[in-house]
């Protein structure tokens, strides 16, 4: 077999070196339904050449909500005919939906439901992923060998339009070859302990640069992939596929850590107080201490605890990889403590994506950075400040051939010496560990002129087992102010112990009890701040924010504009004198 030049030679890849029974798998009719890969294959051909016989150098879109098999055969059959893959958010808004189709001048589309199908026109040809009515199925478009394929011949070829999330203004297409997350993949698999009998469980959707390279990844190195497509069921999937690895992003896994809060209500006065325990020892990350009580600590909380919570995740789960935004260090250390260990990693649609993340061998892991930076990858900090911080520029065979149509953000954004300019902010640690500091753009200065990096005060507060979310406020204002969202499960529990009476979450954002207690919890997080970064006033919301209801972008960052103007009341209530 050549070595791998051309995303979709990586199933053909698979089949000659490791000839996987299981290599995709999905949950259908109250089963698992596992394909092997000679199936995927020649399925991708029949569809490639139906393809080509149609289309020649055409951008294709795949547009669904979330991951299966037939997404990735579709995927590798429209690169594999010589045309172009424009993967789509199955939560993308109408407007960002309209500008995406338009940008691209997409002339076919797969769906993957009933729900993304409701939203395009109907004069645009659309074929469906799965079975559903009204709706031609892929393999309609079949055919049989055919001399019209016209395969790329240079990995440089541009293989995906990927369009970032869009968390300022509409999104923008990123053009990536074949080379760029080629490249990518090799690098990562030189450094995952993954290999060919593991299984991985995948739950984030493939229009999400992160999870496609990593269901490439785990692809090449001939693991069989579980798709768990509603991440509600993940704990009850995962329980059942016993996964070696998984790949999430912070905020799905700071919801399980309120699941594991949660249990605190419903165990016994014993239990109860060793799983406060564990939690409080974590959040003080003394994992790597060589105190004998610490270790008696964790080999108690072990057999009572952190036993059972490996046991719900499958009892095999060896690594969890995570991306997309920054991760509360002390749920890092919870799952550490657990036996879980928990990389995380940065990168960008850009650069295809991975730049950084930390390995699972001794030494290479530091928890609150992002990692390494991975072979082939060059990593500078631009105009440092006395902290070593300043903006990340990438260069490799990573970085992106450009935007879509837009050759005045390429030119600004990549340099004449071929660095990407990330707009994040950060440094390095001990020399080699990548830390993120903000987003170069989130920064901000107050009217005072002090400058503020909201993200590191958002994560003090959600480091507090009351809050849930938040985001802090004070561009050119006169101080700091943030918008709260309680933890309400870890809320009733103090409500209960302190003789609150509980009622609706709308009503007990206003309790002078509550108000209260967020006061001192708002002063304990000021006490470690410098002056100017102080939160001098905050507002408790009732509601959870979400990629629904318009405050999360697809790959859960959060919407800053978007949020300020639908608080804007709010807001302005607390500047108030």
């Amino acid at each position: 077999m050549e070595p791998l030049k051309f995303i979709h030679d990586i199933p053909f890849y698979q089949k000659a070196k490791y000839p996987n029974e299981r290599a995709l798998c999905t949950f259908e009719n109250e089963e698992w339904v596992e394909i092997s890969i000679h199936e995927i294959c020649d399925q991708i051909l029949r569809l490639s050449y139906g393809l080509a016989k149609k289309y020649n150098r055409t951008n294709i879109g795949i547009f669904a909500g979330y991951g299966s098999p037939y997404w990735n055969i579709v995927d590798f059959a429209i690169m594999h005919s010589g045309n172009v893959s424009v993967p789509i958010h199955g939560n993308v808004s109408k407007e960002d939906l309209e500008h995406i189709i338009q940008d691209a001048q997409l002339e076919v589309i797969f769906v993957g439901g009933d729900e993304q199908l409701s939203q395009l026109d109907e004069s645009l040809l659309t074929y469906s992923l799965e079975r559903i009515g009204g709706k031609k199925h892929y393999s309609a478009l079949f055919s049989e060998a055919s001399d019209t394929v016209a395969r790329p011949t240079s990995e440089n070829d541009l293989a995906t339009i990927v369009y970032s999330s869009g968390s300022t203004g509409l999104p923008k297409g990123v053009m990536l070859s074949h080379n760029n997350i080629i490249s990518n993949i090799k690098s990562v698999i030189s450094l995952l302990p993954i290999h060919h009998r593991h299984i991985s469980a995948s739950y984030l959707p493939l229009s999400h640069i992160f999870e496609r390279t990593a269901v490439f990844t785990y692809m090449t190195v001939g693991a069989s992939v579980y798709f768990i497509k509603d991440p509600k069921n993940l704990v009850t999937s995962v329980k059942d596929i016993r996964p070696h690895y998984m790949t999430s992003v912070p905020r799905v896994l700071e919801k399980v850590y309120t699941h594991i809060y949660r249990g605190i209500k419903t165990s016994g006065p014993v239990k109860k107080r060793i799983i406060k325990w564990a939690l409080k020892s974590s959040k003080k990350g003394r994992k790597h201490s060589a105190n004998p009580l610490r270790r008696f600590e964790l080999l108690i909380c072990d057999l009572l605890v952190f036993r059972r919570w490996r046991k719900v995740l499958g009892g095999r789960l060896q690594g969890i990889i995570v991306g997309a935004a920054a991760m509360p260090a002390h749920i890092s250390y919870l799952f550490y403590d657990a036996g879980i260990k928990i990389r995380e990693g940065y990168g960008l649609t850009e650069t295809s994506p991975i730049v950084s993340f930390n390995r699972f061998e001794a030494g290479g892991n530091k928890f609150g950075t992002v990692g390494i930076p991975i072979p082939s990858v060059e990593v500078c900090i631009e105009n440092p400040d006395e902290t070593g911080a300043g903006e990340i520029l990438v260069k490799g065979p990573n970085v992106m051939l450009g935007y879509y149509n837009n050759q005045e953000l390429t030119d600004e954004k990549i340099d004449e010496q071929g660095f990407f300019h990330t707009g994040d902010v950060g440094r390095f640690v001990k020399k080699r560990f990548l830390q993120i500091t903000d987003r170069q753009k989130n920064i901000f200065k107050t009217s005072s002129g002090q400058y503020v990096a909201p993200q590191v005060l958002e994560n003090n507060l959600k480091v507090i087992d009351l809050i849930d979310q938040a985001m802090i406020i004070g561009f050119n204002r006169p101080f700091i102010t943030a918008l709260i969202i309680p933890n309400f499960k870890a809320l009733e529990d103090w409500c209960q112990v302190n003789n609150v009476h509980w009622t609706a979450p709308q009503y007990m954002v206003l309790h002078p009890k509550v108000v209260e207690k967020y006061l001192e919890l708002i002063d304990r997080v000021n006490a470690k701040l410098k002056r100017h970064e102080a939160i001098r006033s905050f507002h408790l919301l009732h509601e959870e924010w979400s990629v629904d209801s318009g405050e999360y972008t697809p790959t859960l960052k959060l919407k800053r504009k978007t949020i300020l103007e639908k608080f804007e009341k709010e807001i302005n209530r607390m500047y108030e004198v």
